[in-house]
């Protein structure tokens, strides 16, 4: 079995099983913004119906959320490598605080929309930060996969903090006390910034490409973003569909609540699990592996009837479609250039984002045209062939390395280098 290639030395290693106190500071920052910004997302759109705006309205202040990430990704890449860590991180703090705070001292739906953009871009912001300070202290693939599974447990975490802190308060004291509260929860940020460790950059070379549409010419980050696109396609079905194929078999809200749950909770186990799958398997294989199951359960999930067969999917899914989100990440890592793996954190974002605004649209209409189920029958397909074609390029790498290192066939098959990923 060929070695992996060696991990390039760098800075600051953080080594052991657990993460570092400054890894430890970093997650938790992310988490109270992350928090914050998942209380915002949910109570927004209440705030504007007790105003009395309409769907429309609403449905343009849910997009501004992601229409930030969007914007912020092309400027947070020049941010991040210019001006470090410390400041990006303070940055997405006083954003945060600041944005719903004036949803608080104005709840009106200018002040929401505003907020929302701040909200959305200090979360885009955050997160290339971090995983790109991750992957840089990182002194290993093993340590990069740690690093990068812990991070990608925030948002997961957060899901549950920010709408349930909202929710109680405003059934409590009201919508202002809730963005108060909320508006506090950034600050974490603030201090994990104040106590990191800044690692210089490193010049980039004189003749690097400016735009991170570029790294699209590279065959592997191509194939590499449309296996992310898969997963994100999946995600909005799953957290769209599923509670309109629900309601169709006579669930009720609470059951609907355990379905979404379910899937949440597997997907934040899942991500635990990422560390160990990957040190057993190529992270080509794991990911399309991944999302190629994730298309036979997305085609089968019509034909549950009940919650006791629903809920077990639900919990497939999310673990398989959880798992996926921090392979992604580490393999930016592998197959983009050292200097360049903030742009494709960036593209990874724009992507990402872009299809969580057209694809529940695009869901919506088909769903017209379909039937719900149809819909899950032909995005399964979708998603399950391409995964196929995922796993079927790594196994044909695998055949490849084990004819040209003439390894005899009843030997085991050989793992390729876990940055080599498929052509």
């Amino acid at each position: 079995m060929p070695s992996p290639e060696p991990s390039q030395e760098r800075p600051t290693p953080e080594s052991g099983n657990r993460p570092s106190l400054e890894m430890i500071r970093l997650i938790l920052g992310h988490v109270g913004l992350h928090s914050a910004f998942s209380g915002m997302r949910m109570s927004t759109p209440l705030l504007a119906l007790s105003l009395g705006y309409g769907t429309a309205s609403i449905g343009v202040l849910m997009a501004l959320f992601a229409a930030a990430q969007i914007a912020i990704a092309m400027l947070g890449r020049r941010l991040v490598t210019e001006r470090g860590l410390k400041f990006c991180l303070t940055l997405c703090g006083i954003s945060a605080a600041s944005g719903i705070g004036l949803a608080a001292a104005w709840p009106a739906l200018p002040a929401l929309g505003l907020g929302a953009l701040c909200c959305g871009g200090a979360i885009g912001l955050s997160l290339i930060t971090i995983q790109r300070h991750v992957g840089r202290a990182s002194s290993s693939e093993a340590e990069l996969r740690r690093g990068l599974s812990w991070v990608s447990i925030a948002p997961t975490v957060a899901i549950f903090i920010g709408p349930l802190l909202a929710g109680a308060l405003i059934d409590a004291a009201g919508f202002q006390s809730a963005f108060m509260a909320l508006a506090l929860l950034p600050l974490g940020s603030l201090l994990a910034a104040r106590l990191a460790r800044e690692i210089p950059v490193a010049p980039a070379p004189p003749q690097a490409p400016t735009s991170p549409w570029s790294l699209l010419r590279i065959p592997n980050f191509r194939q590499l973003m449309v296996l992310n696109w898969l997963m994100g396609a999946s995600w909005d079905l799953h957290g769209f569909m599923v509670p309109v194929i629900a309601h169709e078999r006579g669930l009720s809200a609470s059951s609907i609540g355990l379905l979404m749950g379910a899937f949440a909770l597997a997907a934040t186990l899942s991500r635990l699990a990422v560390p160990a799958i990957a040190a057993r398997m190529p992270d080509w294989l794991a990911l399309a592996g991944a999302v190629t199951l994730a298309g036979v359960l997305l085609a089968v999930y019509p034909f549950l009837q009940g919650l006791s067969s629903m809920m077990p999917c639900s919990f497939a899914l999310g673990a398989l479609l959880g798992a996926v989100q921090p392979l992604v990440m580490i393999l930016i890592h592998k197959v983009a250039p050292e200097d360049r793996q903030v742009d494709g954190m960036a593209l990874r974002m724009i992507l990402f984002n872009g299809s969580g605004i057209a694809m529940p649209m695009v869901y919506g209409a088909a769903g017209i045209a379909l039937t719900a189920s149809g819909v899950f029958h032909a995005a399964g397909l979708l998603v399950f062939m391409g995964g196929g074609l995922g796993i079927r390029a790594v196994l044909a790498l695998l055949r490849e390395q084990k004819h040209a290192e003439g390894v005899p066939p009843t030997a085991p098959p050989p793992a390729p280098p876990s940055g080599s990923p498929p052509v």
